[in-house]
């Protein structure tokens, strides 16, 4: 039976791997990567959200909710988790597997309305990017983190990572 549960679980992965890339096919200019955030990035950003009752966790760019489904596993309410997301097909995929989150569709690069429309201060964000599309997410939020990034990028950014994986990002914020 175990055996059973790991080959659907298998090919659900699969499944939403090829959803995934058939909408960064469809539109690379949009879609940020080509296959979606693994469990372990999930499990990464679960360990240091902070869990304070009144605060909000806003996942920008949820694509096959990956990281959404650790994010509420790990204890995060459902009522205090909104997921964005820009294409309308992963929206609907999302909305139809993670029916307790709050899914907007909507535009990272637009931080700043969007947060204003979810009753969510802009400024207490942290964006991370990489081209120059994401110079406006990162002015809008309070922190803009260049990752790997061009220098128009670096030089814009409150921080910039060049080599350090994600936990430099993480690590970043303990050593401040």
């Amino acid at each position: 039976m175990n055996a059973m549960r790991q080959d659907a679980a298998r090919s659900a992965r699969d499944g939403e791997e090829l959803l995934f890339l058939r909408r960064w096919l469809a539109n690379p200019g949009k879609v940020g990567a080509v296959l979606p955030s693994s469990a372990a990035l999930g499990r990464l950003v679960a360990r240091n959200v902070a869990r304070r009752p009144d605060q909000w966790v806003v996942e920008l760019g949820a694509g096959t909710g990956t990281v959404t489904r650790v994010l509420l596993g790990s204890g995060i309410p459902a009522d205090r988790l909104v997921v964005v997301e820009i294409d309308p097909d992963l929206c609907a995929f999302l909305r139809r597997e993670l029916p307790r989150a709050r899914v907007v569709q909507g535009d990272a690069t637009e931080l700043r309305a969007l947060a204003g429309r979810l009753g969510v201060d802009a400024s207490r964000a942290i964006a991370i990017g990489d081209g120059a599309n994401d110079l406006k997410m990162m002015h809008a939020a309070g922190i803009g983190i260049a990752y790997r990034a061009k220098p128009v990028v670096r030089q814009q950014a409150t921080h910039a990572l060049n080599f350090s994986g994600l936990d430099g990002v993480l690590n970043l914020f303990a050593s401040t």
